[in-house]
């Protein structure tokens, strides 16, 4: 699997569109800035065409110290999750490779 990272992200993006790197680095990082805060809030964000992030919080049992016998319990925590829409086109293409086309 490659993968793009962000700064080959912002030269594509800043090559297709025609702007300047400067403005695409801008925008990219104030989308990101905005998808951390509102997962901070534990709002979920939904990007038609790509998925959802939301947050759950995750309480971990409690467990006893086997020395002294002492009840245990981890604070809660959120953890991020990534739902992803692009898998189901991933399926339809899948299908598609495979075939020739005149």
């Amino acid at each position: 699997m490659t993968v793009v990272n962000k700064k080959e992200l912002i030269n594509s993006i800043a090559e297709k569109e025609d702007v300047p790197k400067s403005l695409v680095t801008d925008i990219l990082n104030d989308t990101i800035c905005e998808i951390k805060t509102a997962l901070i809030e534990g709002k979920g964000v939904k990007l038609a065409g790509l998925g959802t992030f939301s947050t759950t919080e995750v309480q971990k049992r409690a467990r006893r110290n086997k020395k002294t016998g002492e009840l245990i319990t981890p604070r809660p925590y959120r953890e991020t999750t990534f739902d992803n829409a692009i898998a189901e086109i991933d399926v339809e293409f899948e299908s598609v490779r495979g075939a020739t086309f005149f």
